[in-house]
C-alpha cells in the first residue's frame, strides 16, 4: 500500500486532488459544464501542482532521460483526467457545444503544466533549500500581475500566463477564443516550453551555462514582454488608451477623453452633462472631490470591449477617479458612473468603495442618486 501511494513521487495522492477537485466543480453554476470557467480554474489548478510535482522529481532523478519520460508522461495524466470527469458529465446532462469547451480546455488549460514545470525549475535554480517556498511565491508574483493591472490601469480584461485570459470584472456570456489569445497562449507555451528544457538540461547536464544566467534572461524577457504588452494589446495602460481616445476636453472638473468619430456638438453637449452631474452630485453627496476626474467616452461597444474590456456595462474606478463610457449611451449611466466616484470620496480601503466591499451599497450608493431604471423611477419598478 505504501509503494502505492509513493510511486513515482506520489503521483497517484496528485490524481487524487485533480479528481476531487474537479468532482466538485461539477456541482456548482458555471464551472459543471465543459466551457470557459471550467478550463480556467483547472490551469489554475494545474500549474500549481504540475509546479510541486517537478520540484519532487527534480530531487529524485538523476538522469535527464528519465526525469522527461516521468514528468511530461505525468503531464498528459494530470490533462486527462478533468477532461474525462467534464466530458463524461457532459454526455450524461445538459450541454454547451462540446466543441467549444475542447477549444478552450486546448488553448487555456493544456499550457498550465509546462508553465507550472518551468516556474518549479527556476525555484530549483534560486533555492535547492528553499526550491518549494520560492515556487509559491513565483506562482503568486505571476498571479499578481492581475492584480497591479487591475489597480493602476484603466482595464478590466487580463491576460496571465497562469489562467491564460479574463474577460473583465463586469461578466459576459459572450466569451470565446479569438486568435489573439492563441498567439498569447503560443507566446506562453514557447517561451515556458523553453525555460522548462534549457534550465532541466543544465539542471542535470552542469554545463557552463550559469542558472543566475538563465534566472537573469527569463527575468529580462518577462519584464520586456510586460512593456510591451500595450502595443500587443495584452493590457491597455493609462497612456495607451488617452493615445487610443486622443481627442481631449477640459472643463472645470473634468478631463475628458474622446475617440474620433464623435462630432464636436456631441462632445460639447457631452461635457456639459458632466459639469452638471457634478453640480447635482455635489448637493447631493455633500462632498467636493479634491481633483478632477477624468473621463473616457468610447466610439461604440466594440471599441469600448477591445481597450477596456466590457462591451455592454459602462464602468467608473473610484481609485484612479476614472469613468468609462460609450457616446450612445451617456445619457443613461454617466451620472451613474460620476456618482460611483463621488461615493470613494468617503469610501473604504485602497479601492474606496463600501466597507467590506458590500455591492448592495456599492451600487446603492450609485443609484440613490441615478434613481431611474427605463425611464421609471426605481421606487414605482418596485412597487409594481
Amino acid at each position: 500500500m505504501k509503494n502505492f501511494f509513493t510511486w513515482r513521487n506520489y503521483l497517484v495522492i496528485y490524481l487524487f486532488i485533480i479528481i476531487l477537485f474537479n468532482v466538485l466543480l461539477l456541482n456548482f453554476p458555471l464551472t459543471n459544464v465543459f466551457g470557459f470557467e471550467f478550463s480556467v480554474l483547472n490551469a489554475l489548478l494545474l500549474v500549481l501542482l504540475s509546479g510541486f510535482y517537478t520540484l519532487s522529481l527534480l530531487k529524485s532523478t538523476e538522469k535527464i532521460k528519465t526525469f522527461f519520460n516521468i514528468n511530461l508522461t505525468s503531464f498528459a495524466v494530470f490533462l486527462f483526467f478533468p477532461l474525462v470527469i467534464s466530458l463524461s458529465h457532459d454526455l450524461f446532462t445538459v450541454s454547451c457545444s462540446i466543441k467549444d469547451g475542447l477549444v478552450f480546455y486546448l488553448v487555456i488549460t493544456l499550457p498550465s503544466v509546462m508553465i507550472g514545470a518551468a516556474l518549479a525549475v527556476l525555484s530549483e535554480f534560486i533555492s535547492r533549500k528553499f526550491a518549494y517556498l520560492f515556487f509559491i511565491l513565483l506562482y503568486l508574483a505571476v498571479l499578481s500581475i492581475t492584480f497591479f493591472e487591475f489597480f493602476y490601469n484603466p482595464q478590466i480584461y487580463f491576460y496571465n500566463p497562469v489562467y491564460g485570459y479574463f474577460p473583465g470584472t463586469i461578466y459576459d456570456e459572450a466569451i470565446g477564443v479569438d486568435l489573439k489569445l492563441i498567439i498569447y497562449r503560443s507566446l506562453n507555451l514557447i517561451f515556458f516550453g523553453s525555460v522548462y528544457l534549457v534550465s532541466s538540461y543544465v539542471y542535470f547536464e552542469q554545463k557552463i551555462i550559469s542558472r543566475k544566467l538563465i534566472i537573469y534572461i527569463t527575468s529580462l524577457i518577462t519584464v520586456v514582454f510586460i512593456y510591451l504588452s500595450p502595443s500587443f494589446g495584452y493590457s491597455t495602460t493609462q497612456s495607451s488608451l488617452r493615445h487610443s481616445l486622443n481627442s481631449l476636453v477640459r472643463t472645470e472638473h473634468f478631463d475628458i477623453y474622446f475617440s474620433s468619430g464623435i462630432s464636436s456638438e456631441r462632445k460639447k453637449v457631452i461635457a456639459l452633462s458632466h459639469e452638471y452631474y457634478y453640480s447635482r452630485l455635489t448637493t447631493f453627496y455633500r462632498v467636493i472631490p479634491k481633483e478632477k476626474y477624468v473621463s473616457f467616452i468610447f466610439r461604440n461597444d466594440a471599441q469600448k470591449k477591445k481597450l477596456f474590456g466590457s462591451e455592454n456595462a459602462d464602468v467608473a474606478k473610484p481609485w484612479l477617479g476614472e469613468i468609462f463610457t460609450i457616446a450612445d449611451n451617456y445619457n443613461n449611466t454617466l451620472r451613474h458612473e460620476i456618482a460611483h466616484c463621488f461615493a470613494g470620496e468617503f469610501g473604504w480601503s485602497i479601492f474606496r468603495v463600501a466597507d467590506n466591499f458590500n455591492p448592495a451599497l456599492i451600487e446603492g450608493a450609485a443609484v440613490a442618486r441615478a434613481p431611474e431604471y427605463d425611464l421609471n423611477d426605481i421606487d414605482y419598478m418596485a412597487s409594481l
